[in-house]
């Protein structure tokens, strides 16, 4: 079994994990990914949770999965855009990760750490 498979399902069941301790969860974190958004990447973090477009929808959502799940993991939002050097200008750097700013970004992922 390859690395990206492993990873895969250890997604879906922390989703599944999520839904099934509120059930609310399951309008905010989609069962499938959202086309458009390359986020199938084998090295995406294990911590990624989902993908939302950059518009008040998109960020309602997240605020309704802080609120759900803020007494367990701490958020972080990164954005996100297809062309970031473009976005980015002279500030783009190739070779590093070049994440964008939120109110440049054209869609936002978010990732989720364990609180202790």
């Amino acid at each position: 079994m390859k690395t990206e498979d492993v990873r895969k399902i250890i997604q879906e069941e922390i989703r599944n994990a999520l839904r099934e301790f509120n059930p609310e969860l399951s309008d905010i974190i989609p069962n499938e990914p959202q086309r458009g958004y390359k986020i199938d990447s084998k090295y995406r973090s294990d911590k990624y949770l989902f993908t939302v477009d950059n518009t008040e929808e998109g960020r309602q959502r997240i605020e309704r999965a802080k609120k759900a799940l803020s007494d367990f993991f701490t958020f972080r939002i990164r954005g996100r855009h297809s062309n970031r050097k473009e976005v980015l200008g002279a500030d783009y750097r190739p070779g590093r990760q070049n994440d964008i700013p939120i109110d440049k970004a054209q869609y936002l992922a978010v990732y989720v750490d364990a609180k202790s």
